[in-house]
């Protein structure tokens, strides 16, 4: 549940909470169940890590630092189906 959608987690956290399906069971609710059955892969970043590659970039103008940040994430997440994956940042 932790790495669902805010909104996919309250529709859940409704559902268990009054252990009924929705009056109208619609896609939302459908795509929010098949994501927590399916299960998410954490890729964890050091905050540490990540402030100290973001210091290194130096001035840059704001196309290249998207493109650095985009750089970074591709390299964090390489090999990893994006669908089902979730960045966690931690201190």
């Amino acid at each position: 549940m932790t790495y669902l959608k805010p909104q996919q987690r309250t529709v859940i956290d409704q559902f268990l909470k009054t252990k009924k399906l929705p009056e109208k069971v619609d896609n939302y609710f459908v795509e929010a169940v098949s994501a927590l059955l399916e299960g998410f892969e954490p890729v964890s970043i050091s905050a540490e890590e990540f402030i100290d590659k973001l210091d290194a970039l130096g001035p840059c103008d704001i196309d290249t630092f998207k493109n650095k940040i985009n750089d970074m994430l591709k390299a964090y997440t390489k090999g990893k189906d994006a669908e089902k994956l979730r960045i966690v940042v931690k201190r």
